[in-house]
């Protein structure tokens, strides 16, 4: 549980505020033990696999192996399946290229990508490109199941790391929460916000199928909507529930939901931040009250709802 009242208070960042905010932060042994194998490796390697959910933070830390590499002062690129497709179809990429590039997901590239960044591993300068690609599993699956080809999967089975899901690194859920909350309001002429140590209990109580992309998009959505902090606990699992699809789905494809589902977890969004009041999430919703009431009837919300 957390208790410190210096980590439940959060401001708004300096006047010059990072581009992006450090997800690799936290007191959890997985995540101490994931930045020894990136001290350790950094220096050294040439070519290297994330293995993680989606959404838990590859990307970072494949920049901070970039960043902690003999290649740290040249370009980090982040080329995915339709920019791989179109860079690695210039004339001669192995020569072009240069610092370090990362592919995300790369079981999703098309097999003539694939094909592509399998040639720009053996044909790269060492001295000069360094390759660092993301899957979603372990590479023996994708290989049997035709989503990755055999020949990329050998190219980059000597060096993998195995990147923590939320759930593996709950101690850091906190942490991780209260620096997301500064990063999302830098520079914010607003004063102090300060969410209750049960608010962040239930955070880090709360499943994040989503990992790190769904927490950081439900707390966009709890600053949204209550910006002078303090959100009821009874708030999180109805915001949680409506950034589920915020759970990138790469390998299994596009989550598919049913109408009425999207229409009910929207309903049941807006009536929580009304406080319940139909009238005002009526008006939210851009519909009468007696639409609203025939919608309610009809998907039998069980929120309790104030007149």
């Amino acid at each position: 549980m957390l208790r410190n009242a210096n980590v439940l208070t959060f401001r708004p960042s300096a006047p010059q505020p990072p581009a992006t905010p450090d997800l690799l932060i936290g007191p959890s042994e997985a995540i101490a033990r994931l930045w020894t194998q990136i001290r350790h490796v950094a220096p050294y390697f040439r070519t290297a696999l994330l293995r993680g959910e989606p959404g838990s933070g590859a990307e970072a830390v494949a920049h901070a192996l970039h960043s902690l590499s003999p290649f740290r002062d040249l370009p980090f690129q982040v080329l995915d399946a339709t920019a791989a497709a179109a860079q690695l179809a210039t004339t001669s990429p192995s020569r072009t290229l240069q610092g370090t590039v990362f592919f995300p997901h790369l079981e999703t590239f098309a097999p003539g990508v694939q094909s592509a960044v399998t040639r720009l591993q053996r044909t790269r300068r060492p001295q000069q490109l360094a390759i660092i690609a993301s899957v979603s599993r372990d590479l023996r699956p994708l290989v049997s199941t035709g989503a990755l080809q055999a020949g990329l999967a050998q190219a980059f089975s000597a060096l993998q790391l195995n990147v923590p899901s939320l759930a593996e690194r709950k101690d850091d859920i906190p942490s991780l929460a209260a620096h997301l909350l500064e990063f999302e309001t830098r520079g914010a002429p607003r004063p102090a916000i300060t969410f209750s140590a049960e608010f962040y209990d239930a955070l880090t109580a709360a499943a994040w199928p989503g990992n790190l992309d769904q927490l950081r998009s439900t707390l966009r959505i709890i600053l949204e909507h209550f910006p002078d902090g303090d959100p009821p606990v009874t708030a999180l699992e109805t915001l949680r529930q409506a950034n589920a699809s915020e759970a990138p789905h790469h390998a299994t494809g596009p989550r598919v939901l049913k109408l009425d589902d999207v229409v009910r977890e929207h309903i049941r969004t807006v009536l929580l931040v009304c406080n319940g009041n139909k009238l005002r999430a009526a008006e939210t919703l851009g519909i009468s009250r007696s639409t609203l009431y025939r919608m309610l009837d009809s998907y039998t919300t069980s929120l309790p709802l104030a007149g």
